[in-house]
């Protein structure tokens, strides 16, 4: 999936989705290239890539929309939350996504 713009990226990203559209030099330094292998890692291994990465290689705005919603989900699921529910709604018009989170006694993680 990597086009000209991928040689800044690691190789998670680098295998899982393509920066051509992105104009602001995004990951920029090796910390930021590396947390992004690290969300789109742990978003493949859950299922949860497939429907973040149109966004992720969209423009700049929609791609820091789509990394911060890994990035919370991401802290939620390595501390004391659970992912218990996380959908889009169903019309809005905004295109942000709900993530509701509960202390980690149930085990109820889907996706």
């Amino acid at each position: 999936m990597a086009g000209t713009g991928a040689l800044r990226l690691g190789p998670a990203a680098r295998r899982l989705i393509s920066p051509d559209r992105w104009t602001d030099g995004y990951p920029g330094p090796v910390a930021y290239s590396r947390e992004l292998d690290v969300l789109l890692d742990w978003a493949s291994k859950r299922n949860y890539l497939k429907r973040f990465v149109p966004n992720i290689e969209a423009k700049n705005t929609k791609r820091d929309e789509a990394l911060n919603e890994l990035r919370l989900a991401y802290l939620f699921d390595h501390t004391a939350f659970l992912l218990c529910n996380w959908t889009r709604p169903v019309q809005t018009t905004r295109s942000a996504s709900t993530c509701s989170a509960r202390q980690r006694k149930p085990m109820c993680l889907s996706n």
